[in-house]
């Protein structure tokens, strides 16, 4: 049901009440009245008749049957005369007040008095006299009629005017309703107009309001959405990358190994074969074979160490473990002035290639960044896996003593160690925390979810 509906029907329910107590009221007064009339008018008609029976005590019934046709009817009585026999002499006439109509009868019964008749004993005869209420409850009947149509008169003289104003006052409802079924279709750009009327107005301002906010939070949601989809486009690139050049380091680790690494091998053993069967015939090619035999040595020496940076073999062969033993061990030998440790907490060998290499290369980011910048004495790496929701993960913590702070190492510029590793942590899915140590120092910690090797079942 609409609003204007149930404004019109309480309105009319409220008139409705307002002319049923109306009502109810002259019901009850014309009963009060009708009944202090009858009764007046009979004690009236007792009265008169009784003083005239006495004047004329010594008449017969027919004489004062003579009298009452005289008299004629007294409206709110019928008089009867009887004589000694009970014969009737005489019966006052109808009233031609308002002669044939009558009130209804439920509403006679509801405002009708209860009335004796009168007899009064005259000579040689009975007088009745009995009250007859018809006229008067016929009066209150029409008077009640009258406030009836003036009450349905004037409910129809308000109704109209106020369906009228509720309207045009609830006209901007279907302004709202369009609107809000708008923004059911995500239309968020809709607008209300102000309104007249002020409740509505601020339902139009309450509206525009939440439309705006609705439109920055969805616009707002497709840019995150945009950048995240963009993110891990990002990453994915980051990952195919970062494997690319693994793969390409592998390659040109493996090429100086097997190709160079067997050239500068048989340089080396061709020279001190030189060197041997020289050496007493012919000291001067002796000595230059002796500098091919040291100048390739350094070469195979660095060569090695181009291929342990290019690619540790051990990662390959071994796993990530032995690898960072190894990484440890060259670090030390090359910084002695710098103690590193390396605390291993967890099974390391079921990692996947792909977390293996990222882990190995992060811990050496990291381990270079503290020998070079760090000015520490001591460094430790320490690595162990964690259970987390929403599964495991491999943490990784290089920290040292040295003079360095937080915010200094990922705040520096020019320096890209620190964003090489948030770019490996980030492509992997992980996470990155740089924190200072007490009293001194810096760690910095990473934590990549496991992934492990491909199981393969045996039959």
């Amino acid at each position: 049901m609409s609003l204007r509906a149930r404004i019109n029907l309480l309105l009319t329910f409220v008139m409705l009440v307002f002319a049923c107590a109306l009502a109810a009221l002259q019901i009850s007064d014309s009963r009060n009245s009708i009944r202090e009339e009858v009764e007046a008018a009979t004690k009236v008609s007792a009265q008169l008749l009784g003083i005239v029976s006495q004047l004329n005590d010594q008449q017969s019934p027919a004489h004062l049957a003579s009298f009452l046709q005289r008299l004629g009817r007294v409206r709110a009585n019928d008089i009867d005369l009887f004589d000694r026999d009970g014969k009737p002499l005489y019966h006052s006439p109808p009233s031609t007040y308002k002669a044939g109509r009558d009130a209804p009868a439920w509403y006679s019964r509801l405002v009708s008095p209860k009335v004796s008749e009168v007899s009064l004993s005259v000579p040689d005869g009975t007088l009745v006299i009995r009250p007859h209420v018809s006229r008067a409850v016929l009066d209150s009947w029409d008077e009640l009629r009258r406030i009836l149509w003036l009450t349905g008169l004037l409910l129809v003289a308000v109704n109209a005017p106020v369906f009228w104003l509720a309207s045009r006052s609830l006209r901007p409802v279907k302004d709202i309703v369009a609107g809000l079924q708008q923004m059911e279709y995500m239309q968020f750009h809709t607008r209300l107009p102000p309104f007249k009327l002020r409740e509505l107005d601020v339902v139009s301002e309450t509206f525009n309001r939440m439309a705006q906010a609705v439109e920055d939070g969805f616009a707002a949601r497709e840019r995150a959405e945009r950048s995240e989809h963009q993110l891990q486009q990002n990453r994915e690139l980051t990952q195919i990358i970062q494997d690319h050049i693994e793969e390409e380091r592998r390659n040109l680790a493996r090429e100086l190994h097997d190709e160079l690494g067997q050239a500068v091998t048989a340089v080396r053993t061709i020279a001190t074969t030189i060197v041997t069967r020289t050496r007493e015939d012919n000291p001067e090619v002796a000595s230059r074979a002796q500098t091919i035999v040291d100048v390739s040595g350094q070469m195979y020496t660095a060569m090695h160490d181009l291929v342990r940076e290019l690619r540790p073999l051990s990662l390959d062969n071994l796993g990530l473990g032995d690898a960072l033993h190894d990484l440890v061990g060259t670090q030390t030998q090359r910084h002695p002035e710098i103690i590193v440790s390396l605390q291993l907490e967890s099974d390391l060998t079921d990692l996947s290639a792909e977390l293996s290499i990222s882990a190995y290369r992060i811990v050496q980011e990291c381990l270079t960044n503290v020998l070079r910048h760090a000015e520490a004495t001591q460094a430790n790496v320490r690595v162990s896996r964690a259970a987390e929701p929403p599964g495991e993960c491999l943490v990784l913590e290089v920290s040292d003593n040295g003079v360095g702070k937080a915010a200094d190492v990922t705040a520096r510029e020019g320096h890209y160690g620190v964003l090489g590793v948030r770019e490996r942590v980030s492509a992997l899915h992980g996470s990155l925390t740089v924190s200072d140590r007490q009293p001194a120092g810096v760690c910095v910690a990473a934590r990549l979810p496991v992934q492990t090797k491909p199981t393969v079942a045996l039959t």
